[in-house]
């Protein structure tokens, strides 16, 4: 049997994610993403416990509609799972109209690829700040992957 190389972790600020503390000296954490259509609630609430069951202890949905936004409050009381909202191009507009789903959210993400934060999209990060301080400390996290930044960006 041969055995994996062990690595010393560097030191990182927590995160706490519905409970869920990921970061610095904690243990590895298993998030996944629904391919559901997040306002299907049937549909999404499904597949969020089938997540859970095989050991997903964080799980994102789309917020990209009003409805999505609608639905997500009624997902997280229907599975006690930590659910991170994704949101791309209207994340501004939906956090601001629906509070009810900004609360339900363990943590947002925000695309910035999709959000072209620092140009004419900047409010959705300035709406989830606003949204944080009023909520006892920071829910968002912008996204940082190499499909979502142009290089040089």
């Amino acid at each position: 049997m041969r055995r994996m190389a062990l690595h010393t972790r560097r030191a990182t600020a927590v995160a706490d994610v519905g409970g869920v503390k990921i970061g610095s000296g904690h243990p590895v954490v298993v998030q996944s993403m629904t391919n559901t259509d997040t306002a299907d609630v049937e549909a999404t609430v499904d597949q969020t416990l089938a997540l859970a069951r095989a050991g997903s202890e964080i799980v994102r949905v789309t917020v990209n509609t009003e409805e999505a936004a609608r639905a997500v409050p009624e997902i997280v009381a229907r599975t006690g799972v930590p659910i991170i909202g994704d949101f791309h191009y209207n994340g501004h507009i939906l956090l601001k109209k629906y509070p009810e789903c900004a609360r339900a959210l363990a943590k947002y993400r925000i695309n910035p690829g999709n959000v072209n934060i620092g140009r004419k999209h900047a409010g959705t990060e300035g709406c989830a700040r606003r949204h944080d301080r009023g909520h006892g400390g920071e829910r968002h996290r912008i996204g940082r992957g190499g499909g979502a930044i142009r290089p040089g960006a």
